[in-house]
């Protein structure tokens, strides 16, 4: 059967299913996925989906579904429907209990790996990541219009941004993301140690599409390595009142960034006697958690537990981060020297970018025209360079919006020709004899090139 029918008609589940109950439900070792729906839990493997209410009466059924070795993410939109989908971009379905939906099924993007996944304007996003051989700090989403994923630009400085990131906590609260922690570069290739531990925090707001920097860790034990390194199992999830959680082997944490808290719950009934969690999810309509673990014969047993039973009867409140100060003695010493030193430097970037502005001011009157001119990758190409001015763009920012329909060095080329050929059109539109970009290396890292306009 062709695969495009099983992905629109066969989600169906409604072919036959068996139920069954027994003391303890347990899986062989291998590859599984939890999520939840309504009041109910769910264990997907290659083949089929498990489901259950209360951990004992089960229900199995096949799924045909294609999720071999890949990273999922789910997210519980309503009481009505559940969003399943490749946590390193591509693929995403709806659930409704009964059904999966296909909403993009174009394949995996393989372009941010562990990245954390939440919810926006109804819709899911993803922040961070690995792929394309990079670390990421963008955040995507899906468009419901064009059921496809698009990349949200930032304004300001690269230095006001938070580093790119793998395995970050985050938390979305409004029109704000507040994020934290994660690996950086040096975690790919050296031992896990408290300088490959990222350690700020940040808070990013949707409408400006500012990033600002809240603080510091404090996540620290007695004796001053981070508490949080490599034990860590990385798996954040979004538990209780928008709370972060995530557990060190036997410890419980849960983290709210926006209100600067940590909660740590030293007499909770996570289990003592087994070799480690494999996979934990919290489900809001029950306020329970579902999670499975190891045990010593190498099974894998469930467990529904409510969320006030797990954490017990102790909770100890700490500071997350420690907060940045404004040093306000420091900057007034320098106010005096600054001012008279940033007027002349101003002085001088304007006749620097008087040239450039003219370009920018020219492309800005004759946008709709350009844009009508372009295909869809190139006015997104053109929309990421012209939303970063006065900043350049690295250009792996540019290759992601190629997802994994190319090789490395295929998306490398095929972005080349597509900056040349935008350039054309834009000269012609603008009455410009000389290039519209210019492609520079960057001064902290030259095997790194950046695109912006041309400055003179």
């Amino acid at each position: 059967m062709n695969r495009k029918i099983l992905f629109t008609v066969v989600f169906c589940l409604s072919s036959f299913y068996h139920t069954f109950s027994q003391t303890t439900f347990s899986l062989p070792f291998g590859d599984y996925y939890l999520f939840t729906h309504q009041d109910k839990y769910y264990i997907l493997d290659t083949k089929k989906l498990y489901e259950t209410t209360d951990g004992v009466n089960w229900s199995e059924r096949e799924h045909h579904l294609d999720f071999t070795k890949v990273e999922l993410g789910h997210l519980n939109l309503d009481s009505n429907t559940t969003y399943l989908f490749y946590r390193s971009g591509g693929n995403a379905y709806t659930f409704d209990g009964k059904q999966f939906k296909a909403i993009y099924s174009k394949g995996e993007f393989r372009n941010q790996h562990h990245s954390f996944p939440f919810l926006y304007k109804q819709m899911p996003h993803l922040f961070g990541g690995y792929g394309l051989f990079t670390l990421k700090n963008i955040i995507t989403y899906l468009v419901p219009e064009t059921s496809n994923w698009e990349y949200i630009p930032y304004y300001g400085e690269e230095e006001n941004q938070p580093k790119p990131r793998s395995k970050p906590m985050a938390q979305q609260d409004g029109d704000e993301l507040y994020i934290g922690l994660g690996f950086n570069l040096n975690t790919l290739s050296t031992k896990s140690d408290e300088h490959n531990y990222l350690k700020d925090f940040w808070k990013f707001n949707f409408k400006t599409r500012v990033w600002k920097k809240l603080g510091t860790s404090n996540l620290v034990t007695t004796n001053g390595k981070m508490d949080n390194e490599a034990s860590f199992l990385s798996n954040y999830i979004i538990g209780p009142q928008n709370k972060v959680v995530f557990t060190n082997f036997n410890r419980l944490y849960f983290a709210d960034i926006a209100h600067n808290k940590l909660y740590f719950y030293p007499n909770n009934k996570l289990p003592q006697n087994y070799i480690q969690i494999n996979n934990i999810v919290y489900n809001p309509q029950t306020d329970k958690f579902f999670y499975i673990v190891l045990n010593a014969d190498k099974l894998f047993i469930p467990t529904i537990i409510s969320s006030t039973d797990l954490r017990g009867k102790t909770e100890i409140v700490t500071e997350l981060y420690q907060a940045d100060n404004l040093y306000i003695y420091y900057w007034i010493a320098l106010v005096a020297v600054l001012g008279v030193a940033g007027g002349y430097f101003w002085y001088l970037k304007q006749k620097e970018n008087k040239a450039i502005q003219s370009i920018f001011k020219k492309i800005e009157i004759n946008m709709e025209e350009i844009q009508a001119q372009l295909n869809s990758e190139h006015r997104i190409i053109l929309n990421i360079i012209y939303k970063s001015y006065p900043d350049n763009v690295t250009y792996t920012t540019l290759m992601g919006i190629y997802g994994n329909k190319y090789s490395y060095d295929t998306i490398k080329k095929h972005l080349k020709e597509d900056l040349e050929e935008i350039d054309e059109k834009i000269q012609k539109i603008i009455d410009e004899k000389e290039s519209i970009f210019i492609i520079d290396k960057r001064d902290e890292d030259k095997r790194m090139k950046e695109v912006g306009f041309r400055k003179k």
